[in-house]
């Protein structure tokens, strides 16, 4: 998977498709309820479409298409997740953290 502006890519041994790959832990392992997905490439947009809540991970070399609902900090990663420790009502937690 080649990414522009960007002097890498990732080889996979096989076509990746995330949103696939979330469909199918769903039934796997019976979720019903809402998913939170967390990503940082463009890899990850078919993932974030499928998911209820999506959150965009941004740091210095993040593309401009992700398709998240939400985007946080890279340095804001660790204290949403300790913040979900405690709530699980997450867009009251994105909002207190001022995030889009």
């Amino acid at each position: 998977m080649r990414y522009p502006g960007r002097p890498y890519l990732d080889v996979f041994a096989a076509e990746i498709d995330k949103g696939k790959a979330l469909r199918r832990l769903r039934e796997i392992l019976h979720i019903s309820g809402a998913v939170i997905y967390m990503g940082d490439s463009e890899a990850d947009n078919p993932a974030f479409r499928e998911a209820e809540i999506s959150i965009g991970i941004t740091h210095s070399e993040s593309p401009k298409n992700l398709e998240a609902k939400h985007l946080i900090p890279f340095n804001a990663r660790e204290s949403f997740l300790e913040s979900l420790q405690t709530s699980r009502d997450v867009e009251s937690i994105l909002r207190e953290m001022h995030v889009s």
